[in-house]
């Protein structure tokens, strides 16, 4: 059960909140299918990886560990292939590391009422100080504490935006783009956003790449597939660990991404484009002036979203800042040698200390300068989801598997090996084009404006004679 628990918490990261624009990329019933697909592909090569890393470890005895995805690349095709391995596993939690940038800037933003390219590039730079001193924890045990926080603020707040999210679903009827009052002498049934209804694929399918780069991207728990497999009393257990954990993501995607895609508009000129990648973002400009404690409980939900992911920052920054420690001198442990892990530490000097905080400050600067010469919450999301995660998850499993020849004679493996690095080179490519496009492309609306106001009629009975009103928490 902690195995499951610990897997689901890895899962369930700032990467659902850009699950409804995705959707928005798809739309109502091409993005439920294609989430199946890729939870599938997802599913199939976590299960590929753990079954090769035991033949592997069969194959090399006692003497050498394979435990880790940079193991499996050293035992399938020697030290070259272990560094491309770590290669694309440092720019994948990089790249983590420079969304969290963008999306804690994003949510603080939409609390101060002003998502525009500049004030986000300002808050951005108020959290390097912040992020930086989180980078120099050095401890996994100090920052499992600060994991176990963020877990619990990430939940709370994506409870709270799904709720949210079906409350104004089944309580206001859209009638157009950036309308969505209705009269109370002449009541409206509840109704989805306009986009939702349309069985149209949006931009004639153009744009279904993001939808699979932003979805990539929200497995970025599989990271923790291959620890908590070495870590299990009884590993004959993990098939069944595995189908069930990513039943749960399939579910909770699903969930949070139809949800926010159905009561929302993702295509409204007024909606600021930067905030379409946060779902949190996009229901704090709905209500952004409406009175009462709604508007109040969505800036404490926002605050509690970029807490949440600041304090993940450094777990995410720690497995990056170890390997390139180890490359240029300046890690507490020696260098991985033939798959070896490290039983030592190495002393040291205050020279050596104030050389690796420079180093770790210096790679923070990075993240904060891609972040912020890139404003674009989703597509950026969509970008390093396809091509960092998407390597990751969708080519090195089938690849290592080839490479390491362990399938050697069974036809049906090597074909579905075959088939699964075929599709995830086409959706890694696509969905790196298709991001990349879209990061170029100008914004089509004004990103400083918010949406019009939601009537305080659109309230019903939850309306105050004064003004006020107690919204969505009257129904607590």
């Amino acid at each position: 059960m902690q195995a499951y628990l610990n897997l689901v918490r890895a899962g369930i990261g700032p990467g659902c909140l850009s699950l409804p624009y995705a959707f928005s990329n798809a739309g109502p019933w091409l993005a439920p299918l294609l989430l199946v697909v890729i939870t599938v592909m997802v599913y199939a090569n976590m299960r590929i990886l753990v079954y090769l890393r035991h033949k592997l470890q069969d194959r090399a005895g006692t003497t050498v560990a394979v435990r880790t995805l940079g193991d499996i690349g050293n035992a399938a095709g020697g030290s070259g292939c272990r560094s491309a391995v770590e290669a694309a596993l440092v720019l994948m939690e990089l790249g983590i590391c420079t969304v969290y940038f963008e999306f804690i800037s994003t949510n603080v933003a939409a609390v101060v009422g002003d998502s525009s390219v500049k004030q986000r590039q300002i808050i951005m730079a108020m959290l390097i100080p912040v992020l930086g001193g989180l980078a120099l924890i050095r401890n996994m045990k100090t920052l499992a504490p600060l994991s176990g926080i963020a877990n619990g603020a990430m939940a709370t707040g994506l409870a709270v935006i799904v709720y949210f999210s079906v409350y104004h679903m089944v309580s206001f009827a859209p009638q157009g783009h950036g309308n969505h009052t209705h009269s109370n002498s002449t009541p409206q049934p509840p109704g989805l956003a306009p986009e939702a209804r349309s069985m149209a694929i949006p931009a004639g399918g153009t744009k279904l790449p993001l939808f699979v780069g932003v979805v990539i991207y929200s497995f970025e728990g599989c990271g923790a597939i291959l620890p908590i497999e070495n870590a299990l009393a009884k590993p004959e257990q993990f098939g069944t660990l595995c189908t069930t954990v990513f039943a749960t993501f399939f579910t909770i995607y699903l969930l949070i991404g139809g949800v926010g895609f159905l009561s929302f508009e993702f295509n409204d000129p007024n909606l600021p484009e930067n905030d379409k990648g946060s779902i949190s973002a996009v229901i704090s400009h709905y209500y952004a002036d409406v009175p009462g404690k709604d508007g109040a409980v969505l800036d404490i939900v926002n605050i509690l979203l970029a807490f949440a992911v600041a304090l993940t920052y450094p777990v995410q920054f720690y497995a990056a800042i170890e390997v390139l420690e180890q490359k240029v001198g300046l890690s507490d442990h020696p260098a991985h040698s033939d798959g070896e892990q490290p039983m030592s530490l190495i002393p040291r000097s205050r020279g050596r200390q104030l050389k690796s905080a420079g180093f770790r400050l210096v790679i923070v600067l990075c993240t904060f300068a891609v972040a912020a010469s890139v404003p674009k919450l989703g597509p950026m999301i969509a970008l390093f989801g396809a091509l960092f995660g998407g390597s990751i998850e969708l080519i090195l499993p089938p690849a290592l598997y080839l490479l390491s020849n362990v399938g050697a004679g069974k036809r049906s493996m090597l074909a579905v090996n075959w088939g699964l690095l075929l599709v995830g080179v086409i959706a890694v490519v696509a969905g790196t084009i298709s991001a990349a496009s879209e990061l170029a492309a100008k914004p089509t609306n004004r990103t400083n404006d918010t949406l019009p106001n939601i009537s305080l009629d659109s309230f019903g009975p939850y309306s105050t004679d004064d003004g006020g009103s107690d919204g969505w928490l009257g129904l607590l």
